[in-house]
């Protein structure tokens, strides 16, 4: 008997061990990177999608998602540039999206662009895109992020879906019928609901946020809709 219990409890420790030793059951992986995953930073600079605003430059993103399928001066019609590097997808998670960054210069650059530029094309709403001189588009990787504006491949997502994942926005704007911008000064985030089209989100560093503050463009009381 005594050695029936002698042998028991050295099996018994040999299990004991074996569960100590034994590698753990691998966790489920954390998504990074999602659309609402955005990280604020004392100096009033952000990081979204991997992207830090501000921070980061057109070759740090390069070497995160690849190069880009262009870089391109666009002109509003109201006059106003911006150099834009964009990507027609960029995959995070289960999401697909495209990206369009907004790289910092200042007018006089941008004016130089313009004069060099070898042509351009017309938008319907009377945008244009200057297409830049091929020794311009080489020397643009090391400009800094100023925005980014993320367009998910899957459009027409509810309000409850964006609810749900940023919350409610801090005032928000009715554009037409069917859509209606939301606004996160404090991340730097504007969001653009569109029933009839793609949804669009749109990040800056909070210090250089342009949309409206809290109470701005939203009855006071009334949940955004």
């Amino acid at each position: 008997m005594k050695k029936f219990l002698t042998i028991m409890s050295g099996i018994g420790l040999l299990l004991v061990a074996a569960w100590f030793l034994a590698p753990k059951p691998e966790q489920p992986a954390r998504l990074t990177d999602m659309p609402w995953q955005i990280e604020t930073f004392e100096d009033g600079t952000s990081k979204a999608l991997g992207v830090h605003i501000g921070k980061s430059t057109l070759a740090d993103v390069i070497e995160r998602y690849g190069r880009p399928e262009g870089i391109a001066l666009f002109v509003n019609k109201e006059g106003a540039m911006s150099l834009e590097a964009y990507f027609d997808s960029v995959k995070t998670g289960p999401f697909s999206a495209k990206v369009i960054l907004t790289l910092t210069a200042d007018p006089a650059e941008l004016s130089a662009l313009a004069g060099r530029a070898m042509g351009r094309d017309s938008g319907p709403s009377g945008d244009q895109r200057l297409l830049l001189a091929e020794e311009d588009k080489s020397i643009q990787s090391q400009r800094r992020i100023s925005g980014l504006t993320y367009i998910p491949a899957y459009g027409q997502l509810d309000a409850d879906f964006f609810r749900a994942r940023f919350g409610e926005p801090r005032a928000w704007r009715r554009n037409s019928e069917s859509s209606v911008s939301w606004f996160y000064p404090d991340r730097g985030l504007s969001i653009l609901l569109d029933a009839e089209g793609k949804e669009m989100l749109q990040y800056e560093a909070p210090k250089d946020y342009r949309g409206p503050k809290e109470g701005e463009g939203s009855p006071a009381g009334e949940k955004a809709q």
